[in-house]
């Protein structure tokens, strides 16, 4: 594996996953209050069969 090939696949990994973030969760970060993102994450790049789209 190439040196770049190596760190595209690291920063996949590290960028896969995100949080989905509600209207009430960014006004709440608005307001200075701390976001909860214990939630559960979603791999934008390869979605689950069935889930929710997204972009």
């Amino acid at each position: 594996m190439s040196e770049r090939s190596a760190a595209e696949a690291a920063l996949y990994q590290l960028a896969k996953d995100t949080v989905r973030v509600t209207d009430d969760d960014l006004g709440r970060v608005v307001a200075g209050e701390p976001l909860d993102d214990s939630g559960p994450r979603v791999d934008v790049s390869f979605p689950a069969d069935g889930a929710e789209d997204l972009l």
